[in-house]
């Protein structure tokens, strides 16, 4: 047992280093995704006792979140550094809490084992250690209040979960899923009613920023280039788990409601897929399990088979690291807008990484919290199809646009259909536009 407690330790270390490693050979040491450049911008902001966001043009307020309180001190004591480390350790001590939460629920050694193998091998859970989001953090925040919430300190758990709903959304889902499932299993029903109510009435104020996920199939699946998606081959092993409690049905039935409804959830709100990771875990685990014991009149093929499955989990979790470590930005772009600081209008995926080289933003992932959030849209889309020198030189001068950002993929698709449209042929065209270098894919003009 202790030497495949410590085999799982070691492959859930390796899982989290090989995305880094990857990057830094590559020779690019910045965070990356999107939505790690907003969080680090909110923690550096809050060490200081700012909580107002001046990096878009208009400004606005951060939103509270429990991570950025919490990584102010790691923050100050570490610096930049803390903003990749720490969700690796929330990761691992995720690992650990979830072994000791299969064991409170009476689960067996042999099929917590498999569960926690199917954990650390999950590209959420690979995702949630490497980008620097509240990810890792909820995820702990919901097992290790799951562990105490069994104990007499089932307050203090109830409080982990109350302030791990306050994250996101998605971790407000799985802490009510996870205090409806006590409450189907007929424990402490007092004191799971008092919780769910604080954790129904805090999930109002949950945080949204979670950017990464938007709701298409792509997205919500791994090996179709999701972040955050989930694993199609562990979807597939943990229905086989779950098919294995058919017979037993009548009496899990309540059970089988929350889980389909729960699974269900990421459908409307993708950014409960990380937290559904743990059911499809759950189910892969038992099907992996119930594989090993299962008496088989030739002992090799029952381990071929276990081994074929291992590989699958284990191939589709280092698909998602490689994708990990290409993710943008890349360090043209950060080079491209090494120049004087100002108002830069660019498609709003890429606002975070404008706001965190040191300019303006027009527009970024939360552009619709924007008090004028229609209006500038509608602006910006006008600009990006505009022709018209005059009109577009007016509403560039509205929003004291300095610079204006051209990447390949808005020419390929993302803004335009075809290359020279719009915005783009007048930068290369008009004499209102100067590129400010030359060579680099990501294109950014000065506007005189």
């Amino acid at each position: 047992m202790r030497t495949q407690l410590f085999g799982i330790v070691v492959l859930a270390l390796v899982m989290v280093i090989l995305p880094f490693h990857m990057r830094f050979v590559q020779g690019d040491d910045s965070l990356a995704g999107i939505e790690p450049y907003y969080h680090a911008r909110a923690i550096a902001s809050l060490s200081e006792g700012i909580m107002r966001d001046d990096s878009i043009v208009g400004g606005r307020q951060f939103e509270f979140n429990p991570y950025h309180v919490f990584m102010v001190v790691p923050f100050k004591l570490f610096g930049e550094r803390s903003l990749s480390v720490f969700p690796v350790i929330f990761a691992l001590l995720s690992v650990g809490l979830l072994f000791r939460l299969l064991s409170v629920f009476g689960v067996s050694r042999s099929a917590w084992l498999w569960m926690v193998l199917a954990f650390v091998l999950s590209p959420p859970w690979i995702s949630g250690a490497f980008l620097a989001t509240p990810l890792s953090f909820a995820l702990c925040l919901i097992l290790s209040g799951a562990v105490l919430f069994f104990g007499r300190w089932w307050w203090v758990g109830c409080g982990l979960l109350v302030v791990a709903s306050l994250v996101s959304v998605g971790a407000a889902i799985g802490a009510i899923a996870f205090l409806c499932l006590v409450l189907l299993l007929g424990v402490k029903y007092e004191k799971v009613m008092v919780s769910l109510l604080l954790v129904m009435m805090s999930s109002i104020f949950s945080s949204s920023v979670l950017v990464t996920l938007s709701g298409s199939f792509v997205d919500l699946v791994s090996d179709f280039g999701g972040v955050y998606g989930l694993s199609l081959f562990g979807v597939l092993l943990s229905l086989i788990g779950f098919g294995t409690f058919w017979n037993q049905k009548r009496r899990y039935y309540k059970l089988f409601v929350l889980g389909v409804v729960f699974a269900a959830s990421f459908i409307l709100l993708p950014d409960a897929v990380p937290f559904v990771n743990l059911l499809v875990c759950f189910g892969a685990g038992q099907a992996l399990d119930v594989l090993s014991r299962r008496k088989w009149k030739v002992g090799v093929i029952r381990s071929a088979s276990l081994f074929v499955l291992f590989c699958g989990l284990l191939f589709s979790g280092i698909s998602h690291t490689l994708l990990l470590s290409d993710l943008e930005p890349s360090v043209d772009f950060f080079d491209a807008l090494d120049v004087p600081r100002g108002v830069v209008l660019s498609h709003e995926m890429y606002g975070f990484w404008i706001e965190a080289a040191g300019h303006k933003a027009v527009l970024d992932p939360l552009w619709s919290k924007l008090p004028d959030s229609s209006e500038r849209f509608y602006d910006s889309r006008f600009v990006f199809n505009s022709v018209d020198v005059q009109r577009t030189a007016s509403v560039l001068e509205k929003y004291g646009v300095d610079y204006v950002l051209i990447t390949p993929q808005m020419e390929q698709g993302l803004v335009w259909k075809r290359e020279g449209s719009g915005l783009s042929f007048l930068a290369q065209n008009s004499e209102m536009f100067k590129r400010t270098q030359a060579g680099s894919k990501v294109g950014v003009w000065k506007v005189d």
